[in-house]
């Protein structure tokens, strides 16, 4: 109900206008190759039994999530735009490309909403320059840019913004 409230209301415009203007400047130019998928990407209809690469998963110690928060906070970022610099930049590496896009979790429960069940979280496109020539301050900067408009604009669904794009660009890649 709280996505089809958010739809009907002159706040998913704002959000439309917002992913569009984020998107487009990397579909119509030099970085429509964020939209191409990535050597190592796993398909969402990927499934245990397909030969993807198994999930790797690590675990920071308390030390060095602070230590790198830490990094962070002196660059007016979180850990999470650090912890995303990081995988851009790395993106980067392995393929040479000067952008990405990086799905991000985003919270969008309503308040008032405590007492639903259901997901209340959108996967939203995070487009992010992924030279690891760029100085890590930039980097973070940028990530932490998107996260923050990201945020801002979350309640807009990432099929609508898919769509939207889409109808722009009928030649892109369909994420997932």
């Amino acid at each position: 109900r709280a996505e089809q409230a958010h739809l009907a209301s002159p706040m998913a415009e704002r959000d439309r206008v917002y992913w569009l203007g984020l998107l487009e400047p990397l579909a119509s130019g030099d970085g429509a190759e964020a939209f191409e998928a990535l050597p190592f990407d796993r398909s969402a209809t990927t499934s245990d039994t397909d030969d993807a690469a198994p999930a790797l998963t690590r675990t920071l110690d308390a030390g060095t999530a602070r230590r790198l928060t830490a990094l962070a906070n002196r660059h007016g970022a979180g850990l999470h735009a650090l912890l995303l610099t990081l995988l851009a930049a790395e993106a980067g590496r392995r393929t040479d490309r000067a952008h990405v896009l990086i799905g991000s979790g985003i919270a969008t429960r309503p308040a008032g909403a405590e007492d639903q069940i259901g997901h209340f979280v959108n996967l939203l496109p995070l487009p992010l320059p992924a030279s690891s020539g760029n100085p890590l301050a930039k980097g973070l900067h940028k990530a932490q840019a998107a996260l923050t408009g990201a945020v801002a604009n979350g309640l807009y669904p990432a099929r609508r913004i898919a769509q939207d794009l889409n109808q722009r660009h009928p030649g892109l890649r369909r994420a997932g």
